[in-house]
């Protein structure tokens, strides 16, 4: 059965730091089922590999590796074909279609 995954879960298997109890269950239940998560997480938690590497916490080739590792696990990643409006109200027309250059505050 399919479970929904969530970035600080991700960041448990990244850094030790942020391991957890859970995030080893979770990893352990993808062995034997498919994770869902949100169409961001992957840049979440390539983000959170950047700011690793920033803090010299890894290296590079270190968060090359476990992001080829992650891409190779059970994971759909899944994305909106659709704006919520629209899935709701039908096609959502612009309410404006004029580009304003200039702001109150500028």
């Amino acid at each position: 059965m399919s479970f929904v995954l969530d970035n600080s879960v991700v960041c448990g298997w990244l850094l030790e730091s942020q391991s957890t109890p859970y995030s080893e269950a979770v990893a352990q239940r993808l062995k034997t089922s498919r994770a869902v998560a949100p169409a961001l997480l992957p840049l979440e938690y390539t983000n959170v590999l950047r700011t690793a590497c920033k803090r010299q916490s890894l290296v590079a080739a270190q968060s090359q590796h476990m992001l080829a590792l992650l891409a190779q696990l059970p994971i759909d990643a899944k994305r909106r074909t659709q704006p919520r409006a629209e899935r709701s109200h039908g096609p959502v027309t612009p309410v404006c279609t004029k580009t304003v250059h200039s702001t109150p505050w500028s």
